[in-house]
């Protein structure tokens, strides 16, 4: 009779212990087997390791709650505990600091990228989140972009001129595909396989992960490699949760989402020369731009048009060796 109040006592432990279980909602527009997911569930590891039985990671691919917008609007509003983004595409809108990022052939290579983004100029840039309703919590990556169309192949600038293009719903994309000579229409990311699928658009920008995890390669013919554009991946959660956590927790949550972006990263180093030979086995012809210097000059003014702010951080990029 005895064993029986301490079965009881261990049944109301457990229960307490799975009350206090906090749920997150982390959410981001690609598949679970995509770098985005890799970030996630990273993420989720490092923190359990952290703080064992206190959160719970619950993730939300696909865009199941929605585009980028929609999601980061919900994480401003706190209905949504974070999210994983691209640097290019709506996350600018929200943050304009991000736009810098966004900046067509700016950075050297992903090395480049990366010592920029976790040095000084990273760090402002995540430290302008709380000012615009976000908490960036770390960096990880996308890779490399590059063009796909299922109309021709792409060397030089005439090759873009007239192709219906679709870019992420960023000002500086739109410009630079403008200045590069493509039609350009900015789109939500949910959107963008029927537009392609149906017609709508010739082609798009991402980089070779990204398309593979999207089966872009069922809608497009060619993919030529520009890296006209070097895609970060932010990690963000909301400051109303945020503030929930218990400041203890705080570091273990920055930790994780480190290990999320490394994650990211490792990710991309190794999908990359992959991507490329998937998608030349599903049919996809590859190619690359022949003059990446007439490129470069074709998009000067997209660099003219930055306001101070923003030139001033490409200004710093630039010289960083």
């Amino acid at each position: 009779m005895k064993l029986i109040p301490a079965l009881a006592a261990a049944c109301v432990l457990l229960a307490s212990q799975a009350h206090a279980e906090t749920v997150i909602k982390i959410a981001y527009t690609l598949p679970v087997e995509s770098v985005m997911g890799a970030g996630a569930s990273a993420f989720a590891e490092e923190l359990n390791k952290a703080l064992p039985g206190k959160y719970r990671v619950d993730h939300q691919p696909a865009s199941k709650l929605g585009g980028d917008a929609d999601v980061l609007k919900g994480v401003q509003l706190g209905t949504i505990e974070m999210t994983i983004v691209g640097g290019g595409g709506a996350i600018s809108t929200f943050v304009p600091e991000v736009s810098v990022t966004d900046l067509p052939f700016l950075f050297r290579d992903r090395q480049h990228a990366q010592a920029i983004l976790d040095g000084p100029v990273g760090a402002e840039i995540l430290a302008a989140f709380p000012k615009h309703g976000l908490v960036g919590l770390a960096w990880g990556e996308q890779g490399m972009r590059q063009i796909t169309n299922s109309k021709r192949a792409i060397h030089t600038l005439d090759d873009l001129k007239g192709l219906k293009l679709r870019t992420p719903q960023s000002p500086i994309y739109v410009a630079t595909f403008k200045a590069l000579g493509a039609d350009v229409s900015p789109m939500a990311w949910p959107e963008v396989f029927p537009a392609l699928q149906n017609g709508r658009m010739d082609g798009q920008e991402n980089p070779a992960p990204t398309v593979v995890a999207a089966k872009l390669y069922e809608v497009q013919k060619h993919l030529t490699v520009s890296n006209h554009i070097y895609s970060s991946g932010i990690l963000v959660i909301s400051p109303d949760f945020w503030a929930e956590v218990a400041d203890a927790d705080k570091p273990a949550f920055i930790a994780a989402a480190k290990a999320g972006g490394k994650a990211m990263r490792d990710y991309v180093q190794k999908a990359d020369q992959e991507a490329l030979d998937t998608l030349r086995s599903k049919g996809m012809e590859v190619g690359a731009i022949s003059d990446r210097d007439a490129f470069v000059k074709a998009v000067q003014p997209v660099y003219d048009g930055l306001d101070p702010v923003l030139a001033a951080y490409a200004k710093r990029i630039r010289e960083t060796k």
